[in-house]
Order: structure tokens, then C-alpha cells, then sequence
């Protein structure tokens, strides 16, 4: 069984810095008499971190894999007024409604992130791009003959970092044990970069 999610498109990454980094940021920032909070705006400044931490080999996108904030692929943003869903089974395709689909929604929460290492200071920056078209995202699911739409839930990711909802996958439920998707389409895609964001913990002085 293959379910069709056509939607917008997005792309997101969080990158943070603790510790030495930070207090090089800082340092720079202050010495330049910069705002942190507009230290990185997004991929084109990455030669200036590098200069920043003395790392050339400094990457943003591996920084920003490191940490399990950002959305981790390429996925449609959920908005059950404007995305379509439908199912293939064999040769047979369904349209579903969205708003009838049973969501599973997990927060990517900014104040679980403030809480954690409780007393360590840490920035971070939020940054991406929604896709500029609405494109088609296939999700698969094995071993399924004859499908009952009550049995379906969307995973839904709600991320406070970047204001956005998206669909992560789906899940059939079926005697046995549930079935989970495959997500067959985590393509990058052309889009525009929406303005990047700020976040700090630990410190009113950062």
C-alpha cells in the first residue's frame, strides 16, 4: 500500500553551540560589537564560523546533524486545509480526507530544550526553506491487501524551532502489530529560505 501526500515541502536545521564555541561567538561578537543573535544567518556564513572557531574544517550542515531539533529530511508540511492524501492499494486509489485521518503528534519542544543540561549555556540558530511548489511525497506500507481508513494515523511533527508542522509518516494498524511506512521521496528540493532563528539558554547575558 502506498499513500500520496501532496503538499509543500520542507527543509529545516538546527545548529547549536556550548562551551568553547560559544565563548569564541561571543567573544567576536563583542569585539565587532555584533548582536549574537544575528551571528548566523543561515549556510552563507559558514566561512565566518569557521574563521570564528579557527576549525576550516568546520561544517554547518554536520553541526546541525548532530543535533535531533531540525526536521532530519525532507518532508510535507501538514495543513489538512490545503494537502491531499491518497491511497493506493494494487490498482485501486482512494482519495481520503485529511481532517478524518487519526493524527500522532510528537512536539519538538523549545522548552524541553531549555530545560535540558540544566545550568549550561547554549545558543541556537534555526534555518531552511519551504519548497516553492506543492510537490508529491509517497509513503509505503508493507503487506497490506485491503484498506480500512479508520485504521490509519499520520505522525505528525509539531516544531516550536521552526514554527512549522510536517508529516514524518503513517502508521496501519492491524492485528499483530502495527505496520509503519517507508518514506520513499527525502529529495532535496528548490525553495526559498525563510528568515533564520535565535535561541539561548542558560543565561540572560548571552
Amino acid at each position: 500500500m502506498k499513500v500520496n501526500v501532496r503538499s509543500k515541502k520542507i527543509a529545516g536545521w538546527i545548529v547549536e553551540f556550548t562551551g568553547e564555541e560559544l565563548d569564541a561567538i561571543k567573544s567576536f561578537c563583542e569585539e565587532n560589537s555584533e548582536d549574537i543573535e544575528f551571528f548566523l544567518g543561515g549556510p552563507e556564513e559558514e566561512e565566518t564560523v569557521q574563521e570564528v572557531l579557527d576549525d576550516e574544517c568546520w561544517d554547518l550542515y554536520d553541526a546541525a546533524s548532530s543535533s535531533d531539533l531540525g526536521v532530519g529530511g525532507f518532508y510535507p508540511l501538514y495543513d489538512k486545509s490545503s494537502i491531499t492524501i491518497k491511497i493506493q492499494v494494487g490498482e485501486n486509489v482512494l482519495k481520503i480526507d485529511p481532517s478524518e485521518v487519526i493524527i500522532e503528534k510528537e512536539t519538538v519542544s523549545i522548552n524541553e530544550w531549555n530545560e535540558e543540561g540544566s545550568g549550561e549555556e547554549a545558543v541556537a540558530y534555526g534555518f531552511g526553506y519551504i519548497s516553492d511548489d506543492v510537490m508529491d511525497s509517497t509513503y509505503e506500507i508493507e503487506g497490506i491487501e485491503d484498506f480500512d481508513p479508520k485504521k490509519l494515523k499520520m505522525k505528525v511533527i509539531s516544531n516550536d524551532f521552526l514554527e512549522s508542522e510536517y508529516i514524518y509518516g503513517f502508521v496501519y494498524e492491524r492485528e499483530g502489530g502495527n505496520n509503519e511506512s517507508y518514506y520513499l521521496d527525502d529529495d532535496d528540493f528548490e525553495g526559498e529560505y525563510f528568515p533564520s532563528r535565535f535561541f539561548k539558554k542558560g543565561s540572560d547575558h548571552i
